[in-house]
């Protein structure tokens, strides 16, 4: 038995054109502003909590 290959062309068409149209997804973070200290201040350890 041969099915017929249009159903799933049209509909593979569709899905392409309904995905090249939606919306960039939203990154999970939004970005981050620049780092002022020095990468050497930043990796260092956190003073002892009292």
């Amino acid at each position: 038995m041969q099915t017929s290959l249009l159903p799933i062309a049209v509909l593979s068409a569709l899905a392409a054109a309904a995905g090249r149209s939606a919306e960039a997804p939203l990154t999970a973070l939004p970005p981050q502003p620049a780092e002022s200290r020095p990468l050497a201040e930043r990796s260092a350890e956190p003073p002892a909590s009292t």
